[in-house]
């Protein structure tokens, strides 16, 4: 986000100024990418190792955690791959909405 709100305003308003893009400005781009991918497929890993981590917990169903695990690690593996399932940012966030719903129903 801090790529895209300081260094593409500071990139495109150079190329207006001078009519070529700053220098450095593509190594940053790749930088976002790599950081933004390593998040991502963090994300997927840290909702899978969660996963396995709620089969010790009481009220919480199986298939919940079968479903978190599963949905976590093929993020990580998928994400890498381009499936535009596991692209947006907002899907790492829907394996925590389904706790948070499944927990409150059971309580």
């Amino acid at each position: 986000i801090l790529f895209r709100i300081v260094i593409e305003p500071w990139g495109a308003a150079t190329l207006v100024d001078t009519g070529s893009m700053p220098q450095g400005f593509e190594a940053l781009h790749k930088w976002s990418s790599l950081m933004f991918g390593a998040y991502m497929v963090l994300a997927y890993v840290a909702t899978g190792l969660l996963g396995l981590s709620l089969f010790h917990v009481a009220g919480i169903p199986a298939w919940t955690c079968w479903t978190v695990v599963i949905f976590g690690f093929a993020g990580a593996v998928l994400f890498p791959t381009g499936i535009l399932l596991f692209e947006p940012p907002l899907m790492v966030h829907l394996m925590p909405l389904v706790l948070g719903i499944v927990t409150l129903v059971r309580v």
